[in-house]
């Protein structure tokens, strides 16, 4: 009797998972490129299936492909797996609308996003429309079930939309203020909005910061990236605790890095980098969490004797802990001629600061050190943590990459991509 009722279970998971296939069209001028995953052993993925190999698909600007689940508008079979990857040009981005939803129990559609999964199910399926934004120029959007139950699926239309442009309303370098950091304390929450936490991907580890300068970019320490790849670094924006993300924090591929190409470990001069990340909504209509840092209008200012604050995640002390959570202390800027009777290798892209028991520490390499405007209304870039002797310690300051120094190759990296101007 046993042996009956297996094979009774076993012609009706046969009967719920039979073949079947996803399916895209495409109109006029939405005559997608679809081509076989990567890691797939197939000369080619026939134009309107997809499996557990995506189907990769290339719009042009102002395309649309509309693409559905197996059997659509009939039932998906039982255990299926299927996935479409979508790619445009950079500058762009993607926005799905559903005309139907309906999964069924075990099952969901699911979209990837900057690294960042969402999933669509329900409990009792009616069909429902549902739109979904991706943030970025690349977009994974499937069918994931894993159960013998099936349900219609979805119909779905993915198109190609720019990315929105600074409102008039985003300024950069504001803080949001309601009223290796070493003498400081912790920040309000999203006080600084430009501030980015370069993580391993794998493992979510914090070991450098940096700051948004564009909707495109991270200025951060060459000594950070020199050594990894973009997929070696993750980048997370809008956060204040370490181990503790609200829902506005956002997360970034590394796409490219640009290191200075003068940039050498031995003489720690030019320790810049630029990050190129998908672009972070600054619209108006986008959350006021994540915001970009001024950069020098010039590169003369010398900044001598101003009061600058540096923030990062790093340790407090020399040796010691992590606070887990952002700090910030404020510092004073020395000339380079003082500087040099601590160090003997002060060069013209380096900038020193601080003093005893004030300076940042191991963790905070790449972050902004930052100084007011001349009318105190915005906050401009003037260094990148880079290294120094101990932490806060008497007679050695930190060493930063000087800013104005080095805005001529940094503004050659950047180009015109959007930002926010400065209050005027």
């Amino acid at each position: 009797m046993s042996d009956l009722w297996n094979l009774c279970i076993a012609l009706v998971v046969l009967l719920w998972a039979r073949p079947g296939s996803c399916k895209v069209t495409a109109g006029p001028r939405e005559m997608a490129l679809m081509q076989q995953d990567e890691t797939s052993d197939r000369d080619d993925v026939p134009s309107g299936t997809c499996s557990t190999s995506p189907t990769r698909i290339h719009l042009n600007p102002g395309d649309v492909s509309d693409f559905t689940s197996p059997n659509y508008p009939n039932r998906y079979p039982g255990f299926t797996k299927c996935s479409y990857k979508f790619h445009t040009d950079d500058g762009y981005r993607f926005a799905m609308h559903c005309s139907t939803v309906q999964m069924a129990w075990f099952s969901t559609l699911y979209m990837v996003d900057n690294g960042k999964t969402t999933r669509k199910g329900c409990f009792i399926c009616t069909d429902k429309p549902y739109d979904f934004t991706f943030s970025s120029n690349h977009a994974e959007v499937g069918l994931d079930n894993g159960f013998v139950f099936s349900s219609k699926g979805f119909n779905c239309r993915m198109r190609v939309e720019a990315d929105p442009a600074p409102g008039t309303d985003c300024k950069c370098g504001v803080p949001n203020r309601v009223t290796r950091i070493v003498g400081g304390h912790e920040t309000q929450v999203n006080e600084y909005p430009w501030m980015v936490m370069l993580v391993t991907p794998s493992t979510d580890f914090n070991f450098c910061g940096g700051s948004l300068i564009t909707s495109r970019h991270v200025l951060t320490a060459a000594h950070c990236t020199s050594s990894g790849s973009p997929s070696s670094i993750g980048i997370r924006l809008g956060v204040h605790r370490t181990n503790n993300y609200p829902n506005e924090a956002e997360y970034r591929v590394v796409k490219k890095i640009d290191d200075h190409p003068s940039y050498t470990g031995a003489t720690k001069g030019n320790d810049v980098s630029v990050l190129t990340i998908d672009s972070v909504d600054l619209s108006p209509s986008s959350t006021v969490t994540i915001r970009p840092i001024c950069l020098p209008v010039g590169t003369s200012d010398d900044y001598v004797g101003v009061q600058a604050t540096v923030s990062g995640w790093g340790r407090t002390t020399s040796g010691g802990s992590s606070p887990g959570v952002l700090y910030e202390v404020q510092v004073p800027v020395i000339s380079n001629v003082q500087c040099l009777n601590s160090y003997s290798q002060i060069t013209d892209t380096m900038v020193c600061a601080g003093e005893t028991d004030k300076d940042s520490c191991q963790g905070d390499s790449g972050g902004p050190m930052w100084a007011s405007s001349p009318n105190s209304q915005y906050m401009v870039e003037i260094g990148i943590v880079s290294w120094g002797r101990g932490c806060g310690w008497t007679g050695y300051p930190g060493v930063y990459s000087r800013v104005t120094a080095l805005l001529p190759w940094i503004q050659s990296i950047i180009g015109d991509t959007a930002t926010c101007p400065p209050p005027s």
